[in-house]
């Protein structure tokens, strides 16, 4: 589940708190949160029926800021994040981009970032992979994309508190193409971000079904606590 989590992990952004035109400008300030502050999350895996907790699968996972305004992978201005979730531990990389959205290092071995368009509100993608495999006269092609986009600005509870948060979709997609017939899977996952926390405040992953309808458990995270620094 920290794949989920660390992907979205992002710095604060402060706007206005009314919706924004996706293809209109947007004033956006970014207020990087400083070295050791934490976030504690609470998160499980979803019963792909009941939408319920999945017994054994629930967990607290605390993200801590170890530095900020590091050059990293390519990128001049980032900010390291660790994450604890029991015996487990990941490190993320959050980047501010120039024009003001803000990306992360999705894979590590191929310096590979995704954007998150918070300020641009212009849909990212990213191609993780493309591979063709050939064989008895078969040629079968497998193609796995990430895109980001900006959806609204919305209003949430954390610590009996509403306050406004900012709702990124990401979407993973597979298409395999094998004689010129393609078949697509896709997963969708939301973020939201908090503005007056700095950090996200909410990962959701909802239940799915595949193309032959087939459930899949969903994912939920979401933040309990906090301490600023």
């Amino acid at each position: 589940m920290l794949k989920y989590l660390t992907l979205f992990a992002i710095v604060a952004i402060s706007l206005s708190s009314c919706k924004s035109d996706p293809a209109g400008p947007a004033s956006v300030v970014y207020v990087q949160p400083k070295l050791g502050s934490v976030f504690t999350f609470d998160e499980y895996r979803a019963d792909s029926i009941t939408g319920l907790p999945v017994p054994g699968h629930r967990d607290t996972s605390v993200q801590t800021v170890l530095q900020t305004g590091i050059p990293w992978m390519g990128k001049t201005n980032v900010m390291k994040v660790v994450t604890i979730a029991g015996k487990t531990n990941d490190t993320s990389y959050i980047n501010f981009e120039t024009n003001n959205d803000i990306s992360t290092l999705y894979d590590a071995n191929k310096g590979q970032w995704i954007t998150f368009p918070i300020s641009s509100k212009i849909t990212n993608s990213i191609v993780l992979s493309d591979t063709i495999e050939t064989g008895h006269g078969v040629s079968r092609e497998t193609k796995i994309t990430l895109a980001a986009s900006y959806v609204d600005n919305e209003t949430m509870v954390v610590k009996g508190q509403s306050i406004n948060v900012i709702k990124i979709q990401k979407l993973a997609t597979q298409t395999i193409t094998t004689s010129g017939v393609s078949t697509i899977d896709s997963l969708l996952t939301f973020g939201y971000f908090a503005p007056s926390l700095g950090y996200t405040s909410k990962i959701d992953q909802p239940i799915s079904t595949d193309r032959f309808g087939t459930k899949a458990e969903g994912l939920l995270s979401t933040l309990i606590d906090f301490n600023l620094k």
